[in-house]
């Protein structure tokens, strides 16, 4: 069974690629995702997908620069950079994403934005 360092990753490359189907197979049926971003939980694969699916649309070029991907007991953490553009304007914040790992699975992510770093419209 693939590491929960390699799952992560992986989802992180289905992300960049807007590649919604590899995001939504990771996911655990009742996966638990909370953003920093709105401080709310979304539950279930497809409402996280939707979810992704819409922050994505307004970032043209969007990529991540994951510096650090490390295990934990229960799954894996990777930070990194998100890169891309928001009305013209570059991106270049920082983020943190905790996964817990089951049977070869995300179960549940906290994923943590430094809003202070994105874009602000002039």
């Amino acid at each position: 069974m693939e590491t929960a360092t390699a799952l992560l990753a992986r989802f992180l490359q289905a992300v960049a690629a807007g590649d919604y189907a590899t995001m939504e197979s990771l996911y655990a049926p009742g996966v638990r995702i909370w953003h920093s971003t709105d401080r709310v939980w979304q539950v279930g694969a497809a409402e996280n997908v939707a979810v992704a699916r819409k922050a994505l649309a307004g970032i043209a070029g969007f990529r991540h620069d994951a510096s650090s991907i490390i295990a934990t007991e229960s799954g894996a953490i990777a930070e990194g950079v998100l890169r891309g553009s928001i009305g013209g304007q570059e991106m270049d914040t920082p983020f943190c994403l905790i996964v817990t790992v089951k049977d070869g699975r995300i179960t549940e992510g906290r994923e943590y934005i430094d809003q202070g770093h994105l874009p602000r419209p002039k």
